[in-house]
């Protein structure tokens, strides 16, 4: 048994697994924090020491490691800096290799899960890998994701351009620095944030774990237990 977690721009998949439909079973996106184990906006502030009298931008690039993101990030700090009542927030990746070199003034934390801290935070600036999409996506966190197009990953932009087709978030690219300055401003907007959490609080809130632990423990009970080997 093939068990392929779900994807919300499933729509736009053309990866190797396509052709193989029939053999797999289809589950809903798989998350590791249910809606209910997500804190609310003041227990999330006080566990992550975040003032809340400041709106917040989480800033999540994924770890630089085939993909530099310095230079995304520090431009990214620049534009907020002009805004006195932002503050950033930078979450490290547990895998970087080197850490990402931001303005002193930048707040870092280092939290896991984070998306039972997403409600500290009014925006987000992020990467487009699985856990992160369907993270802030389901979380209801309007978002701006910078995909990382490096040859060797999954195909962020694809996974991006359907979420902002849908209306469910912005897509900006490394390469059009001043389309993603623009996209950041309507990113503070809050008329535009709240339009995006209203279509993220219509999505389907199933979580294709629970369905592949089921799977998994029908199939076990097919297994022989008098067997040494």
């Amino acid at each position: 048994m093939v068990l392929e977690p779900g994807d919300l721009a499933a729509a736009t998949d053309q990866g190797p697994t396509m052709q193989y439909r029939e053999r797999t079973r289809q589950l809903a996106p798989v998350r590791l924090v249910e809606p209910d184990e997500a804190l609310d906006r003041d227990t999330a502030l006080a566990s992550l020491d975040l003032d809340p009298a400041y709106r917040h931008v989480l800033l999540q690039l994924g770890s630089g490691n085939n993909f530099k993101v310095d230079h995304i990030a520090r431009f990214i700090a620049e534009r907020l800096r002009h805004h006195p009542d932002v503050r950033l927030v930078h979450i490290t990746s547990p895998i970087a290799l080197e850490p990402v070199e931001l303005p002193d003034w930048v707040i870092t934390r280092s939290v896991y899960p984070l998306g039972r801290y997403l409600g500290a935070f009014d925006a987000c600036v992020s990467a487009v890998g699985y856990n992160s999409y369907h993270e802030l996506l389901l979380g209801g966190c309007p978002t701006l994701f910078v995909p990382n197009e490096h040859p060797s990953m999954d195909d962020q932009l694809a996974r991006a351009a359907y979420a902002e087709r849908r209306g469910w978030a912005q897509v900006g690219r490394v390469d059009r620095i001043f389309e993603l300055e623009e996209k950041l401003m309507r990113l503070l907007d809050p008329a535009v944030a709240a339009a995006q959490r209203r279509r993220l609080a219509a999505l389907d809130q199933t979580n294709g774990a629970f369905e592949a632990a089921r799977l998994i423990g029908e199939y076990a009970m097919l297994c022989r237990a008098d067997r040494t080997r």
